[in-house]
Parts: structure tokens; C-alpha cells; sequence
């Protein structure tokens, strides 16, 4: 009979335990903008369960979320929690607001309308574009947000995407002036999932700057994506994407391989590794890898050569899945050629190129000075013709001036003729002749000599 009562009691307990308890969910509007915050409470009282322990995934589907406070009291003898939270829609138009479930209870799902962003006055629109929802592994996937703004001065920065099994890689925001004066603001997150199956993304925040505050907090819409197992012909380690390489020798025989790609991850250029060949008189020193600004990933190899020679460096040949076309592109690089020479022998070819430069400049040295002479004499030749004081030493001016051109020495006037001719390029007969009358003539007269001066100072200046 005790047993009996004490069962009743409990199961009487129980039952008003029960009746006393409940999951209850609080919000002050169902009339919200998109990207501003709609606080939300959700409060449960005598249930045993954490509140924390609900599960929110559904909630994360239709809107961002920030967790604002969570608190427990105990009020007249009521055990009550208090989640506090944020709640950000993720698209315009009618969203609902899931129910909740903890330990049996449940809250009834409520409806909201989203309108569009109104700041200061302005419409501000928000708009969200995945390239695809169904890749391979490791493909990309670029997930672009874009806002349309009247303000110059707005601007917008991203948060870090944090998902399992996800890569991502911020893309760095741009800003465009449409043709109607408005702004557009761009900006997204490179997006490489690493294992098969379905995957849900839940973007972070895009935060709306503007007079020194975030404005408000715009959350894309999340995408199912389809992921597709790579075949089992490739590697682990190979690249999905497009390769672009670069190799070069750079002073001091370091050899640069530059690695980038638009649509291969990042992490996965940066480990892939330089396929090189062994070669029996090249020894590759310990590689220096480096990150640069434009994106591409540099591996600097230091050369280390035994003799001189003339080196041939390997090509270099790299294998990527192109998800494209589900085929393994094959992308290799030009070979290098050049000529190695040792310090020893490079200081050796130094000293004989001095040498020899150094005798080059002595005879062009010596040629001037012989050019420059000869000019000086046969000037010196040539206006001694103005002074000459009879046509016999005319006769012997322009012997002294054949003998300077090395025509001949003591040449009759015909033969003088005949050369003045063939190396003045007109005919000097007739000089040739006269000079010769006056040579033989009686009573030469000296005002006829002055103009005979003149006109063989003219032929030889010619």
C-alpha cells in the first residue's frame, strides 16, 4: 500500500513538473530590413536540457546568427534559461523562423517579411551569385556578393569562412561606378571543397561600412552543393585546375620557377612539388619558396655547377585534373640552355679580355695618330701650293703630295695627270698641261703664277 502511494505521488510530481515547463520563443517584430538584426529570445523553463544544446542548424539555413546572451535563474522556485540571440535573413521576401525542439518541446515556426536595406534614407541592395553547385574535389567554386549603393564612401569587409572540410580564400572587395551614378560594391570568398558527398555552405557576414560604423550585416543565402569523388586514377596530391608556369635563370645561377593559377587552391600551389630530373654535373641546392603579392608562388633554386659547360636544365612537366573536361592536362615549360664558366676561369677569360682590349686601343690609338699626321702634312702640302714661287716647285708640291697618298715618287706631270684624274673624279689635264708650258715658257710672269697657285690649291682641295 505504501508502494502504491509512493508511485502515485511521483507520477503526480511528474505531471505537474510538466504541466509547469515549456520552450518559448520571443520576437518584437515580424517586420524586418535585410541585413539589419532581429533580436530573438528563446526561453525555456523547467527543462532539464541545456538550452545551448539546441540544435540551430536549421535556424543558420534562413539567417545569420550571433549569439548575444545566455543566462539561467531560478525564479519562485521556476528553473528558467534565456538564449539571446541576433538573427540576420538571408534573402528578401517571406522567411520563416524554424520551430525549436529541446527534450519534446517545441516552439511554432513563425513567419517574417524581409525587406530591402534602407540606409540613411538610401536603398541599398544586396545580392548574392555561387559560380556552380556541383564541382569535383578541390574545385573551385567562387561565391560573389554584391552590393548597389548610392554612397561614395561606403565600403564592405568579410569575415573568415570557417567551415569543415571547406578551403577558403577571401576575395579582396572592388569597387565600380554603374552608368546610372551608383556604386557597385563586389567582393567574395574562393570556395575548394575537399570532401565528396552534399555540402551545405552558410556564408558569414559582409559588413556594410559607412560613417565609421558597420551599417548593417548582410549574410548570403547558403547553397547545397554537390560534390563529386575525383576518379580513382588521380593522385592525392594532383592540382584540380589550370596551371600557369614561369622559369628563369636570374644572376648568380639562381633558377626561379613561378607557380600560379586562378582556379587551383592555393594551399595545394603553394606544396606542389618541382618535378626535376638528376643530372650528373648540376646540384640543386635547398629550394627558397616565397608567397608574392600578385599571386604567385616563386621557388628560388640555387645552382650549384662542378664545370664549366654548357648546361641544359630539365623541363619542367606538371600533371593537374581538369574538371572541365574530367581529363589530366599536361603543362610543361621551355628547356633552358646556357654557358656555365667557373670563377677561376671566368677570372682568366677577365685578364686576356683586358689584354686584348687593351692592345685594340693601342692600335686604334696608333692608327689615329698616323691619320691625324698625315692630315696635318697634307694640308701643310697642300697651302704651301698658295706660296710657291715658280711652276717647277709646283711640280714638286704635287710630287710631295702623290708621294703622301703613296702614288709614286717623282712623277712626270702626264703621270701626275693621269692619277689627279682617276682620284679627283673630274680631269686635271688641262692644270697638268698648262703647268707644264709655264714650265718652259720665256718671260714667265709672277701675276700668272698667283692664279696658277690657286687653281692647284683648288684640284688638291677638291
Amino acid at each position: 500500500m505504501v508502494r502504491i502511494t509512493i508511485l502515485l505521488f511521483v507520477l503526480l510530481f511528474s505531471l505537474v513538473s510538466n504541466a509547469d515547463a515549456s520552450l518559448r520563443l520571443n520576437v518584437n517584430t515580424t517586420d524586418i530590413e535585410i541585413g539589419k538584426a532581429i533580436p530573438v529570445s528563446i526561453i525555456a523553463e523547467n527543462i532539464n536540457a541545456k538550452l545551448s544544446s539546441i540544435d540551430i542548424h536549421e535556424l543558420q539555413n534562413n539567417f545569420g546568427m550571433e549569439i548575444i546572451e545566455s543566462a539561467n535563474k531560478i525564479d519562485n522556485g521556476v528553473n528558467i534559461q534565456e538564449l539571446q540571440i541576433n538573427l540576420y535573413p538571408r534573402q528578401l521576401g517571406s522567411t520563416k523562423i524554424p520551430s525549436i525542439y529541446l527534450e519534446g518541446f517545441s516552439t511554432p515556426p513563425l513567419t517574417l517579411m524581409v525587406k530591402p536595406a534602407k540606409i540613411i534614407n538610401d536603398v541599398v541592395d544586396f545580392g548574392t551569385n555561387y559560380s556552380t553547385d556541383s564541382v569535383w574535389q578541390r574545385q573551385q567554386i567562387i561565391l560573389t556578393t554584391t552590393i548597389i549603393t548610392p554612397s561614395k564612401f561606403a565600403r564592405i569587409e568579410i569575415e573568415d569562412f570557417i567551415l569543415k572540410g571547406v578551403e577558403t580564400i577571401k576575395i579582396r572587395s572592388k569597387k565600380t561606378i554603374l552608368n546610372n551614378g551608383l556604386y557597385k560594391l563586389t567582393i567574395g570568398w574562393k570556395i575548394f571543397p575537399l570532401v565528396s558527398g552534399k555540402q551545405t555552405l552558410t556564408p558569414p557576414s559582409i559588413n556594410y561600412w559607412l560613417n565609421g560604423k558597420i551599417q548593417r550585416k548582410f549574410f548570403p543565402k547558403t547553397k547545397i552543393i554537390t560534390i563529386k569523388k575525383l576518379p580513382s586514377y588521380i593522385p592525392p596530391l594532383m592540382a584540380v585546375g589550370t596551371l600557369k608556369i614561369e622559369s628563369a635563370i636570374l644572376p648568380d645561377y639562381l633558377w626561379r620557377i613561378k607557380l600560379s593559377s586562378p582556379d587551383i587552391s592555393p594551399t595545394t600551389l603553394e606544396s606542389l612539388s618541382i618535378p626535376l630530373d638528376a643530372m650528373t654535373n648540376i646540384k640543386y641546392s635547398p629550394f627558397i619558396a616565397s608567397k608574392s603579392s600578385d599571386g604567385y608562388f616563386t621557388h628560388d633554386i640555387p645552382l650549384e655547377i662542378s664545370s664549366s659547360s654548357l648546361v641544359s636544365l630539365p623541363k619542367l612537366v606538371f600533371k593537374t585534373f581538369n574538371p572541365l573536361t574530367g581529363k589530366i592536362d599536361t603543362y610543361q615549360t621551355s628547356k633552358i640552355n646556357f654557358i656555365y664558366i667557373t670563377p677561376l676561369l671566368k677570372t682568366a677569360l677577365i685578364i686576356i679580355g683586358i689584354l686584348i682590349l687593351y692592345k685594340i686601343l693601342l692600335i686604334i690609338l696608333n692608327y689615329t695618330r698616323k691619320v691625324f699626321l698625315h692630315k696635318n702634312k697634307q694640308s701643310e702640302i697642300i697651302n704651301s701650293s698658295l706660296t710657291a714661287n715658280s711652276p717647277y716647285e709646283l711640280h714638286h708640291i704635287l710630287n710631295n703630295y702623290a708621294e703622301s697618298e703613296q702614288w709614286g715618287r717623282n712623277m712626270p706631270l702626264s703621270q701626275l695627270s693621269l692619277i689627279l684624274t682617276s682620284e679627283k673624279n673630274h680631269s686635271a689635264e688641262d692644270l697638268m698641261n698648262e703647268l707644264s708650258s709655264a714650265c718652259y715658257a720665256k718671260g714667265f710672269q709672277s701675276s700668272y703664277q698667283i692664279e696658277l697657285n690657286k687653281k692647284v690649291y683648288d684640284l688638291l682641295r677638291s
